[in-house]
């Protein structure tokens, strides 16, 4: 009977971690024209979001991403969505959890924003309409996947995003 007993447990330790999923390290994102992950954890990611953020956002060192979002930061009136989704996606890269989630909903609100004053789906801002959904689409689960395990963390960050874009000037 105790090897009965020892038997299932095994069996049941087993499935459980075959069931267990590991924690997404790289958001595999590819959103043509702005941003193609890299295909290895040790490759570059294509990034064409902005002359001034395409380097750093490219970039394996954390200070450069740091550095992009600086820059961002510096000048947030003139940010694009598609920018801060790619910040979003490449702090989440880093290991910068929380500021991933924090930027990755600035980007909808800034999106939200964007809708509400401008025709999204005249032809000059359709591929911009049609990438931030994109974005939100498949880097959603994994940041939000993240964002939820800790609710309190994840209406703070939101919150911090709400407030973060209200005093920005458009222009």
């Amino acid at each position: 009977m105790e090897m009965r007993v020892a038997w299932v447990v095994a069996l049941l330790a087993w499935a459980g971690a075959a069931l267990a999923v590991e924690a997404v390290r790289q958001i595999g994102v590819y959103v043509q024209p702005f941003y193609e992950a890299a295909r290895t954890p040790s490759g570059k990611p294509q990034v064409s979001v902005g002359k001034q953020y395409n380097d750093p956002l490219s970039s394996n060192r954390r200070e450069d991403i740091l550095a992009a979002r600086d820059l961002i930061v510096a000048k947030p009136g003139v940010v694009t969505p598609m920018t801060m989704m790619v910040l979003a996606i490449r702090l989440y890269d880093m290991g910068l959890r929380h500021e991933a989630v924090f930027w990755f909903y600035a980007a909808k609100e800034r999106y939200v924003v964007m809708t509400e004053v401008l025709d999204v789906k005249t032809q000059a801002l359709a591929q911009a309409d049609d990438a931030v959904r994109s974005f939100a689409t498949v880097a959603g689960p994994v940041i939000n996947g993240y964002a939820f395990c800790d609710l309190a963390k994840q209406k703070e960050q939101h919150a911090k995003a709400i407030e973060w874009w209200k005093p920005i000037p458009t222009r």
